[in-house]
């Protein structure tokens, strides 16, 4: 966790947000938790056996039950296995804070394994809609997957990137121990790379006729691109309710231009930024912004008019 945060949840405890009260004063939602720990030694026991049967696993999630296929080499599988729950701040801040309404749109930009578009699917109510997009083909197959044996009636799978720019991109490939890795931009590759397709998120909005619909839930996590997603949904930005965006100034073939130019961006359309720390969301100033040179989770919510 950047150092500068334990200054920050300390400068701003008398006058937090609600939602950024320490963890241990707010209701938590247990399913945000995992599993207990005597299940989680179990389980990761039974993800040892798991591993030995074959290249894939099931786990099974502590939040709504779900279950999800993935790789036994993957990071974001085995976690899900052993804990029950992936990336458990931004997990419970959904499961408190996020309802989806009737006419009510999501978007899941690197959906992954299908974590938050699961997720987005149960907190929605008939009539909403999320729609998840993952690029990687391997990747893509295994969120129908989930999406199928979870029943996830609100969500739409779409076997594309989000960028700029509509074309084709050269995805590249990280690993098979963390599938969340593979980026568009310009890095070395030692896992190959593959060509896929790329939209834009005002392109797509439009195409599929979503019109006035409100967009409540912007999530982008896409390694280091997430400022050319943000330009291919600049007609979006203004109807956005909140962003949670995966902040990542030295991604590998990052440029820290990019990562300004972000916040600027989420500056003029009336963007305030908190970051997901144990101790709640705490609230950023621009130049605790601009200065972050590590990975942050961070949440964006209009203030204003």
């Amino acid at each position: 966790m950047p150092h500068f945060l334990d200054a920050w949840s300390a400068q701003y405890k008398a006058r937090r947000h609600p939602l950024s009260a320490p963890l241990a004063h707010r209701p938590v939602a247990p399913e945000a938790r995992g599993h207990a720990w005597p299940l989680r030694a179990l389980r990761t026991v039974q993800f040892g056996l798991a591993r030995l049967r074959g290249a894939q696993v099931e786990a099974q999630a502590a939040p709504f039950g779900l279950r999800f296929v993935g790789p036994a080499a993957d990071c974001i599988t085995r976690g899900i296995y052993r804990r029950g729950v992936h990336e458990p701040l931004i997990t419970r801040y959904l499961l408190e804070a996020v309802r989806l309404g009737p006419g009510d749109v999501a978007i899941d930009a690197g959906a992954n394994i299908g974590w938050y578009s699961l997720l987005l699917d149960r907190l929605a109510e008939p009539g909403a809609s999320v729609y998840a997009f993952e690029p990687e083909p391997a990747t893509f197959a295994l969120l129908q997957v989930n999406l199928a044996r979870n029943r996830a009636t609100h969500v739409e799978p779409v076997p594309a990137a989000l960028g700029a720019a509509a074309g084709r991109a050269l995805l590249r490939r990280y690993k098979d121990s963390n599938n969340g890795r593979h980026s568009l931009l310009a890095a070395e590759s030692g896992a190959g790379s593959v060509e896929v397709p790329v939209l834009t998120l005002d392109s797509f909005w439009e195409q599929r006729g979503l019109a006035a619909r409100p967009l409540r839930v912007l999530k982008i996590d896409v390694e280091g691109f997430e400022y050319f997603v943000l330009q291919g949904a600049r007609a979006l930005l203004p109807r956005c309710e909140r962003l949670l965006l995966e902040f990542a100034p030295t991604s590998p073939g990052a440029d820290g231009r990019a990562g300004v130019e972000l916040l600027a961006l989420m500056r003029a359309h009336g963007f305030l930024a908190r970051a997901f720390t144990p101790r709640g969301l705490v609230p950023l100033a621009d130049a605790e912004l601009a200065g972050l040179r590590t990975r942050c989770d961070l949440l964006f919510e209009r203030h204003g008019p």
